[in-house]
């Protein structure tokens, strides 16, 4: 079926929703996580699931990344 789908549109590239943690988590775990979540593609299984996910890969991003979200919701009546 998607063999047979056509794109009418595609939409502007936006951020990902973003990975947090709770700000008690201990600063060493937190690292381990972002670490781990950073490097996934140069480990095997993180380059596999990040292929499952349809991702290349997470960056330490910027809340500018989603300035175009909160335009959106601004403009439906949204804060």
């Amino acid at each position: 079926m998607t063999a047979r789908t056509r794109i009418a549109w595609q939409s502007e590239e936006y951020g990902f929703p973003p990975i947090v943690a709770q700000s008690n988590v201990p600063e060493a775990d937190f690292l381990l996580m972002q670490d781990v979540l950073m490097n996934m593609k140069n480990d095997t299984h993180g380059r596999q699931l990040l292929t499952r996910l349809k991702l290349s890969g997470f960056i330490a991003g910027s809340p500018k990344l989603y300035d175009r979200v909160a335009e959106m919701m601004r403009s439906f009546g949204q804060r």
